[in-house]
């Protein structure tokens, strides 16, 4: 065994080292040319890893980069957009080399923004809010019109400006009468004014307080109505009316109109291994942000909360390990130990071949603490795998493997090679006890239509093969309450079936989740036998508890879990608890070296931060809470650059370039094929880094759209007008005044 262990080994390295490229057919139904296609590695969705333009039978080669995936053969995501048709996006395996996408052409949303005296608002951003968020945006022009495009059903629209917001109905948006609100902000400890706080209300950056710390914001005749010194500045959670930030500061106290601001600490510390040495490269996450450690293995956070919070220090090959801190009390010199976990391999077949992109899950108990995906030759390396893991099963859609076990596993050593094969049938057998602790002997246990067994005296039952899905069990004994498992098939059951030694109910509703597929387990405490899961809908009600401390575990699908205790006691009595599980997402910024930016939550759950500065010019912001967010980047000889994303559960984490650079100017001119200037075409850019914006303006009745506070360097401009495309290339100089002229085909 040890001998096919080590000459397995560098096939699997090689494997795993080898740049992988792969060509992915794409079709579009009904055909489409000019729709752009892009696809995304799934497991980390801000990585773009290809992108490219259907032809005139709507199909387009893709060819997409994995070598810098931490799991080259995990999922793709692919997302159609432009071209006339509606956006979507979806999953695709790995291993799929042709595709075919159905389509919707897009519907048109038109209408106009005008003020409270009925006049056109131009300028204004109007956004179409679609399932998963902010789907197009754009701005109003002089007359105050806007048109969206993206979508294949009515969107939300909702325009703002200034502060102020508008919801669009029936075509037409109006913005309330404006009043305006003067503060002055002031250090907590010294009282001495801050000068440079950034004011936000909703969607907009208002205002910056001057050198005596003085602002003045306007705020809408709805907003003013609501009382400021209860809503307005409270730090936790964040407003959404207004927010005042200051790098260094956090929110502490409104006293009148006077804003107080307290000083933050810095979290800094360093990671090491079990000698001692130094772990660099290791992501290290604190509340909502995340950095990586340097050489040193050291790390530094500044956070604006207060309280405890979690250090938790992960990289591929150790086990992740965790430290609790207090926020603003902290030491400076936190330390956190990895271990390596070991390194497990195998193969995945699926009908005696190699099967590629399967995902493996290492198990402990029913909890994955691991996983790897199996690549062209069902060659899978997972390298920090905990020792305690017990099981690793393959998954593959409707085809699973039976769970292999795992033991002896040791720390930074390779256990002996795994062989998992999928199976669409595997055999559904196990064990039923009763919490009185002896077998359940002649319990009928079977599916609500289909298959049915009897446990036998030792409380055993075999129900043959069924399809590998999820399957729900009906156990019914008696002297024992009706029970149903949430089963596996391939996995072994052992299961403990409440009697009727307790006559209490557990109610649990789930708040906040819309129509996401819901999970919800309670597990006793002291009696880890008892413990009962409930599958889908907004809430459960869980009959016959005996007395006691109940944990539960709330899973909905694009949210994080959710956990809290109930507290079960008396005979016949009921319990009520509300649990509401948090959306997650994850913004990539890149900014000029040595950059320092702002974060507020205009809408949703507070950052975990109010600024830090990006001294490589990149930085990744992971676990942000649904809602709106907006990030200010200043940069020493640059213009301020301001960007808002919307966060939701199915919201591709973004990558958001905030360089500024000295404003300069571009005159575009657009022309078709004959030389005639085409009106109304879409200008987007793309810089040298690689990074798209769309600028969401389109040129006038002369084909003519000047550009303003452009970044410096190379610029490629695309024009897009429905089907017709047209590019260019510009090199921008700083303060500089720039010509261009695009020619669409």
């Amino acid at each position: 065994m040890l001998e096919a262990m080590r000459a397995a080994l560098p096939l699997l390295l090689f494997a795993l080292a080898a740049r992988a490229e792969s060509e992915i057919a794409i079709r579009l139904e009904p055909a489409r040319a000019g729709v752009e296609v892009a696809a995304w590695d799934a497991l980390a969705p801000w990585r773009m890893l290809g992108i490219g333009r259907t032809d005139g039978e709507g199909r387009c080669s893709l060819a997409v980069e994995e070598a810098t995936r931490e799991h080259p053969f995990g999922p793709w995501l692919l997302a159609v957009r432009g071209g006339g048709v509606a956006w979507r996006r979806i999953e695709v395996s790995a291993g799929t080399r042709e595709f075919a996408i159905d389509v919707e052409g897009a519907r048109g949303r038109e209408g106009v923004v005008v003020d409270h005296e009925g006049k056109p608002v131009p300028g204004a951003i109007v956004r179409g809010l679609g399932p998963e968020g902010v789907v197009e945006e754009t701005t109003t022009d002089e007359a105050g019109r806007f048109a969206l495009v993206a979508f294949a059903t009515e969107p939300e629209v909702v325009a703002e400006r200034d502060g102020l917001r508008a919801a669009v109905r029936d075509g037409k948006g109006c913005f309330p009468p404006p009043k305006r609100l003067s503060s002055v902000v002031i250090d907590g400890e010294s009282g001495k004014p801050i000068a440079g706080a950034v004011v936000f209300a909703r969607m907009q950056t208002l205002a910056i307080s001057d050198a005596k710390g003085a602002f003045a914001v306007t705020l809408s005749e709805e907003e003013w109505d609501v009382e400021v010194a209860q809503c307005s500045f409270i730090a936790d959670p964040v407003p959404d009316l207004l927010t005042v930030r200051a790098e260094g500061y956090e929110v502490a106290a409104v006293e009148g109109e006077v804003v107080r601001l307290a000083r933050i600490a810095p979290v800094a510390g360093r990671v090491v291994d079990e000698q001692e040495a130094p772990v660099a490269g290791c992501r290290i996450a604190f509340g909502r942000d995340s950095d990586f450690t340097d050489d040193s293995g050291r790390f530094r956070f500044t956070t604006p909360r207060r309280g405890f919070a979690t250090l938790r220090a992960s990289r591929e090959g150790f086990l992740a390990a965790q430290v609790r801190v207090e926020a603003g009390r902290a030491a400076d010199d936190v330390t956190l130990r990895l271990r390596r976990g070991a390194r497990v391999a195998g193969t995945v077949l699926w009908e005696g071949a190699p099967a590629v992109g399967v995902r493996v899950s290492f198990r402990r108990g029913g909890d994955e603490v691991a996983f790897a995906y199996s690549d062209r030759d069902g060659l899978f390396v997972a390298p920090g795998v905990p020792v305690e893991a017990d099981s690793a099963v393959a998954v593959a859609g409707p085809r699973r493997s039976l769970p292999a076990p795992l033991s002896a596993l040791r720390e930074g050593e390779q256990a002996p090679p795994l062989r998992l094969a999928l199976a669409k049938e595997l055999a559904v057998r196990g064990l039923l006890r009763s919490d009185t602790g002896v077998p359940l002997a002649g319990a009928t246990i079977g599916l609500a239509f289909g298959a049915r067994a009897v446990t036998d005296a030792e409380g055993r039952f075999d129900l043959g093969k069924l399809p590998c899905a999820p399957q729900d069990l009906h156990v019914n004994a008696k002297e024992h309450a009706p029970h149903r498992l949430r089963v596996w098939p391939g996995e072994p059951i052992d299961a403990v079936i409440p009697s009727r030694l307790g006559r209490n109910r557990l109610a649990i509703h789930v708040a906040g989740v819309g129509g996401a597929t819901i999970r919800i387990e309670i597990a006793r405490r002291g009696a880890p036998a008892l413990r009962r899961s409930n599958p889908g809908g907004p809430g459960a009600q869980f009959e016959d508890l005996p007395a006691g401390d109940y944990d539960l575990l709330v899973e909905a699908e694009g949210f994080l879990p959710a956990r809290a205790l109930a507290e079960v006691r008396g005979d016949g009595a009921e319990t009520k608890v509300t649990l509401a599980p948090e959306r997650g997402g994850t913004v990539r910024l890149v900014a000029s070296p040595g950059a320092a930016v702002a974060v507020e939550t205009v809408r949703g759950r507070p950052s975990g931060l109010a600024a830090l500065e990006l001294a490589a010019g990149e930085k990744e912001i992971a676990d942000l809470g649904p809602g709106l967010y907006r990030f200010i980047s200043r940069a020493k000889g640059e213009l301020i650059v301001v960007r808002e994303i919307e966060l939701g559960p199915s919201t591709l984490p973004q990558a958001l370039d905030l360089r500024g650079g000295k404003e300069a100017l571009l005159d575009l001119l657009v022309v078709d094929a004959e030389g005639n200037p085409v009106e109304g075409a879409e200008i987007t850019l793309a810089t040298e880094g690689g990074f798209v914006w769309n600028t969401h303006k389109r040129t006038d009745g002369k084909g003519a759209l000047r550009l303003t506070r452009l970044i410096q360097g190379a610029v490629e401009i695309r024009a897009q007008k429905e089907d017709r495309l047209g590019a260019g290339a510009v090199t921008i100089d700083a303060g500089g005044a720039h010509r261009l002229r695009v020619t669409m085909r």
